[in-house]
């Protein structure tokens, strides 16, 4: 915008010396027809001068002297002429000049008008500049900051690697220690397992779980109960499970699990029903947390850690019912109905571990 006003300016200014040299043409004009009127009148007066001699000194006649004062006259009446032309030119030529003087000043008022502009925008491109240039600094000086918080950045990053090495280490390390701590304290866990009597009816075994140092062994301690080889099988597997929930390995320890029955007779745990109480059991006493004895369960432990069903479960119910616990667990599938007794349902360790750990 600012080129555009100084091109503006330039042509008026080349305007106005054109005027003014067009002007200095008509002023050397008006001089000329000035001189030019000038001579004339002296060649008037010379004529007259000249004709008043002649006629005074050769005596010419009236009749000659009338001719010659008509020739005069009529010389003077035409130079008269010419001079009022002259005049009237000279007149137009002064309003020209008077008109251009004007038109003149008029552009003088408006160009300076456009100068007093110009320096304002000028002033306030100059105070844009100097804030760009501020803004160009403050920007400059905000990059150096954020560079500087990306090296300390790119640092934590490095920091927190470093100490998510140290953490895995800790944690490995604890692991160990706590092996070692369950391998030195022996470490047991009483709870119940439903089994079925040898007359068919439903009973309730109490159950130990007990932890000491080792290398591993899994035996079976029983008075007054038998254990088939499938409920055996059922305890290695809830030892697989236990590892696998709680993230504590069982290979520096021995783990025996006892049946005790103290009434009459021997009771049967065949079959694996009694393995989700079993892993149930272990987790608890591997975390050292406290287990619920009113809330007893049944079902099998698959290594995937899901209950699977069993057999008697009305039987179980029953007596579970008779030795006063408040909600029995039962395998998906399996609901029973048993009046004074909650029966539920799961499908998984994880939902068992939630309503009987504490």
């Amino acid at each position: 915008m600012a080129d555009n006003q100084k091109d503006k300016h330039k042509t008026i200014r080349e305007e106005i010396k054109h005027g003014e040299e067009f002007l200095n043409n008509l002023l050397h004009k008006h001089r000329k027809l000035k001189i030019h009127l000038s001579a004339t009148i002296i060649i008037l007066l010379v004529v007259l001068g000249t004709t008043g001699f002649f006629a005074f000194t050769f005596g010419v006649d009236n009749q000659n002297k009338a001719v010659i004062i008509g020739s005069q006259e009529s010389v003077i009446e035409n130079q008269t002429g010419q001079i009022g032309s002259l005049g009237k030119l000279v007149q137009g030529q002064t309003l020209s000049i008077a008109n251009l003087t004007a038109f003149t000043n008029t552009q003088k008022v408006t160009i300076g008008a456009q100068q007093t502009e110009l320096e304002k925008r000028g002033f306030y491109i100059n105070t844009l500049l100097t804030n760009i240039s501020s803004l160009n600094t403050r920007v400059a000086s905000k990059e150096a900051v954020i560079n500087n918080l990306k090296d300390q950045l790119g640092q934590t990053e490095s920091q927190v690697k470093t100490l998510e090495g140290q953490l895995t280490t800790t944690k490995s390390e604890l692991s160990s220690t706590q092996q070692k701590v369950q391998s030195l304290t022996p470490v047991t866990k009483s709870y119940f397992v439903a089994a079925v009597s040898g007359s068919g009816g439903g009973v309730i075994v109490p159950m130990e779980v007990k932890f000491v140092g080792g290398t591993g062994i899994i035996s079976i301690d029983v008075h007054n109960v038998e254990v088939s080889s499938t409920a055996q099988d059922s305890i290695r597997s809830a030892a697989i499970v236990a590892q696998q929930v709680t993230g504590i390995g069982l290979s520096g320890s021995d783990t025996t699990v006892s049946f005790v029955h103290g009434g009459e007779g021997v009771v049967s745990i065949d079959g694996p029903s009694a393995g989700a109480a079993i892993t149930v059991t272990m987790i608890a006493a591997i975390q050292g947390k406290n287990m619920n004895s009113n809330v007893l369960m049944t079902g099998t432990i698959n290594i995937d850690g899901t209950i699977g069903q069993i057999g008697g479960q009305q039987a179980k119910a029953d007596a579970a019912k008779a030795k006063g616990a408040t909600r029995f667990l039962v395998p998906k599938g399996q609901l029973v109905n048993v009046t004074g007794l909650e029966v539920v349902e799961v499908e998984n360790i994880n939902q068992a571990i939630s309503l009987i750990v504490s």
